[in-house]
């Protein structure tokens, strides 16, 4: 989830959010160009889970967003490792949501 904030004296306001899953952010350990992302007002739920955004504010955000190895783990070793937790992860991610959806559709 990214959140897009109006700093203020007294209190802060909030503008807007843009939803983007974590299965969607890629490894790289050099910066990108980024992305233009578009904020929006409401989260959409479903079951008590985040599933996207709706009604646009307007605004857009350039964000480069990416999972980069700590600084002590830059052997090529430590990257395969980490990539192949990453790839399990989001295997494991995958299997829990084709469960649910077998049992309940």
């Amino acid at each position: 989830m990214i959140e897009l904030w109006n700093k203020g004296v007294l209190w802060d306001k909030l503008i807007g959010v843009n939803y983007l899953p974590l299965t969607e952010i890629e490894y790289s350990a050099i910066p990108g160009t980024g992305k233009w992302l578009q904020i929006d007002q409401d989260l959409q739920t479903k079951n008590g889970e985040t599933i996207g955004t709706r009604n646009p504010t307007g605004h857009v955000v350039l964000a480069d967003v990416r999972f980069e190895l700590p600084f002590d783990a830059q052997s090529s070793d430590a990257q395969q490792q980490i990539q192949a937790r990453l790839h399990g992860l989001n295997q494991f991610d995958d299997e829990v949501d084709n469960d649910y959806l077998v049992r309940f559709f």
